[in-house]
C-alpha cells in the first residue's frame, strides 16, 4: 500500500508539473507566440534580439508563476544570444534563473560566461571593453566556483587562467584578480563540504560529529546562523545552541547582558583559531553590533561599559585588518564603482528588510533600517545616489567613511533638518528639507580628506545644502545607527520606504577594496 500511494503521489506531481508547463506555454504564446514564430522564421538576428529584450521585460514581473518565469528566461536567452543587441537580455535571463533556482547554477554559469565572452569580443571603445571585460570576469568566477564545487580542480584552474588573461587585457591588477579567483574556488569547495556534511546528517541523523562540524561550518565560514539553527540538537554544545538561536532572533531585541555575552562568544570563536580569514572577518562583523547595542543600552559609566567599549575598539581594529586581507578587488581613482550589485541584501543588512528588484535596492519600513556596502574605502571620494522615498515621512541616510572616523548624513529628519553626526552631537545644517514622497532625487556627496581633516559637501538636485569642515576625529556614528563593518559606506531609511535606484562611488585619492 505504501508503494502504491507513493506511485500515485508521483503521478499527481508529474501531472501538476505538466499542467504548469502547459499553462506557461499558453501564457507565453498568448503574449509573444505570433511574434516569436515570425522572428524565428526570419534570417535577421537583430529581430530575435529585439524580441529577447521584450521578453526579458516581461520576465522581470515578480508576479510570474515559476514555470512562466523559467520559460520567459529560456526564450530570452535563446533569442538574445543571436545578436549583440540581445546579449544583455540573454545574460540577465540566466542570472535571474540562478537567483530563482540555485540548483540550476551549473548549467546557467556556462551560458552566462558564453554570452559575456561574446559581449567582450564585440566591445570596441575602451570604456565599453573594460565594462564588458569586468562582466566576463564575474561570469568566469561563477564558473570557477561551480567547477570547484563539482570537485573539478583542473577545469576550475583552466577557468582561473581565463580570468587572469581577461584581467590583463583590460588592465586590472593581477594580484587583486587572483584573490578573487582563489575566493571563488574556496566558496565552491566550501559549498561542497557543506553539501557532503548535509548528506551525512540526512543519512544518519545520529552522526553527532558530522552534525557539529556542519553547524560550525554554517555559523563561521558560511556566516549563516539561520541555516545552522535548523541542524542544532542536543549533540551540539550548549553555547552553540544558545547563541545561534539568539543570533537568529537578531540584535535589535537582544537584552543588554545577552548582547555582551553574544559579542564575547563571537570573539571567542575567532580566538579559538582554525578560521579562514573570511570566517574571522564574518565573526567580527557579527560581534560588532552586539557590543554597540550594549553600549547604547548600558549608559552607566562603570567597569562593565568600559570593558565592552574596549572590546568594541579591538573588534574594529581586528576587523579592519581582516577586511583588508579579504579584499577581492581594488579600485583606484577616476573609476565609478556601481555599489548596488556589490550588496547582498540579506547578508549586508544590519536592520530592516532590504531587497534588490530590477537593479534597484528597496528599503522596507522599519526603525533605523540600514545596509552596508561591502567596500572598504580609504581616501577621498564622491558618492552619487539616485533615490525616491515612497512611504513614510522620516529621514533617508548615507553612511560616509572619513579616514580615521566616519559619519552619518541624515536627510529630511523629523523637523526637516539635514544632520551630520559628530562626537559633540549632530551638526544641523541651515537648510530645511522635507522630501516629497514619490519624487526622485539626485544626491551627490564629496568627502575630501587632508591629513587629519575632512571637508564634506552635500549637493541635492544640483543645489548645495550642506558643507562641513573639521577634524576627522570629531566625526562619529551613534551607537544605535552603527553598521556592521568599519570604513564601509552604507544606506538607510528611518520609518520610510526608500528605493535606491543607483549608488555609485568614485575614489578621488587612495583606494577602495571590495570585500566580497
Amino acid at each position: 500500500m505504501g508503494t502504491a500511494r507513493l506511485l500515485a503521489a508521483g503521478v499527481l506531481l508529474l501531472g501538476a508539473a505538466c499542467a504548469w508547463a502547459d499553462e506557461a506555454e499558453d501564457a507565453f504564446n498568448s503574449q509573444f507566440g505570433e511574434e516569436y514564430q515570425k522572428v524565428t522564421a526570419s534570417p535577421l538576428a537583430i529581430d530575435d534580439a529585439d524580441l529577447a529584450v521584450k521578453i526579458m521585460q516581461a520576465a522581470r514581473n515578480p508576479g510570474n508563476p515559476p514555470a512562466l518565469a523559467d520559460l520567459l528566461c529560456e526564450k530570452a536567452y535563446e533569442l538574445g544570444g543571436k545578436h549583440p543587441r540581445g546579449y544583455a537580455a540573454a545574460a540577465e535571463a540566466m542570472e535571474r534563473m540562478v537567483e530563482r533556482a540555485p540548483d540550476k547554477k551549473p548549467a546557467c554559469a556556462e551560458r552566462i560566461a558564453a554570452i559575456r565572452q561574446k559581449q567582450f569580443a564585440a566591445a570596441r571603445k575602451p570604456q565599453d571593453r573594460t565594462a564588458a571585460g569586468g562582466a566576463y570576469i564575474d561570469a568566469l568566477l561563477m564558473a570557477v566556483e561551480v567547477q570547484a564545487q563539482a570537485d573539478d580542480a583542473a577545469d576550475s584552474a583552466r577557468l582561473g587562467k581565463k580570468v587572469l588573461a581577461t584581467a590583463k587585457a583590460i588592465g586590472w591588477d593581477a594580484g587583486d584578480v587572483q584573490r578573487r579567483v582563489d575566493a571563488s574556488a574556496e566558496r565552491g569547495r566550501l559549498a561542497k563540504r557543506v553539501a557532503d556534511l548535509k548528506a551525512k546528517v540526512a543519512a544518519d541523523p545520529k552522526d553527532a560529529t558530522s552534525r557539529r562540524d556542519l553547524v560550525r561550518l554554517l555559523v563561521v565560514e558560511c556566516d549563516d546562523p539561520a541555516q545552522a539553527n535548523r541542524y542544532l540538537d542536543e549533540s551540539c554544545d550548549a553555547a552553540m545552541r544558545r547563541y545561534v538561536a539568539a543570533a537568529v532572533r537578531g540584535v535589535d531585541q537582544t537584552p543588554e547582558l545577552a548582547c555582551q555575552e553574544i559579542g564575547d562568544w563571537y570573539v571567542g570563536l575567532v580566538k579559538g583559531g582554525g578560521l579562514s580569514v573570511a570566517g574571522k572577518a564574518a565573526m567580527l562583523r557579527r560581534a560588532r553590533p552586539y557590543y554597540a547595542r550594549y553600549l547604547s543600552v548600558h549608559r552607566t559609566s562603570d567597569m562593565a561599559r568600559s570593558r565592552v567599549a574596549t572590546a568594541l575598539r579591538k573588534v574594529e581594529e581586528d576587523l579592519g585588518k581582516a577586511t583588508s586581507m579579504t579584499a577581492l578587488r581594488t579600485f583606484g581613482t577616476d573609476q565609478w564603482i556601481d555599489l548596488l550589485p556589490l550588496i547582498d541584501p540579506v547578508r549586508d543588512a544590519v536592520k530592516g528588510t532590504w531587497r534588490l528588484d530590477s537593479g534597484a535596492l528597496l528599503c522596507g519600513l522599519a526603525e533605523l533600517a540600514r545596509v552596508a556596502v561591502p567596500l572598504a574605502v580609504e581616501g577621498s571620494y564622491e558618492l552619487s545616489l539616485k533615490f525616491a522615498r515612497t512611504e513614510g515621512d522620516m529621514d533617508v541616510s548615507a553612511y560616509l567613511p572619513a579616514g580615521s572616523q566616519g559619519t552619518l548624513l541624515l536627510l529630511s529628519g523629523g523637523d526637516g533638518s539635514c544632520d551630520l553626526q559628530r562626537n559633540a552631537g549632530s551638526l544641523v545644517g541651515d537648510t530645511k528639507l522635507r522630501l516629497t514622497n514619490g519624487k526622485e532625487y539626485q544626491l551627490d556627496i564629496r568627502v575630501m580628506l587632508t591629513a587629519d581633516q575632512a571637508d564634506i559637501s552635500v549637493v541635492l538636485d544640483g543645489r548645495t545644502i550642506f558643507r562641513w569642515k573639521g577634524a576627522q576625529s570629531s566625526l562619529t556614528v551613534r551607537d544605535d545607527y552603527l553598521l556592521a563593518a568599519p570604513k564601509c559606506p552604507g544606506l538607510g531609511g528611518n520609518w520610510s520606504v526608500v528605493v535606491f535606484k543607483s549608488a555609485r562611488l568614485k575614489m578621488l585619492s587612495g583606494k577602495a577594496r571590495a570585500l566580497r
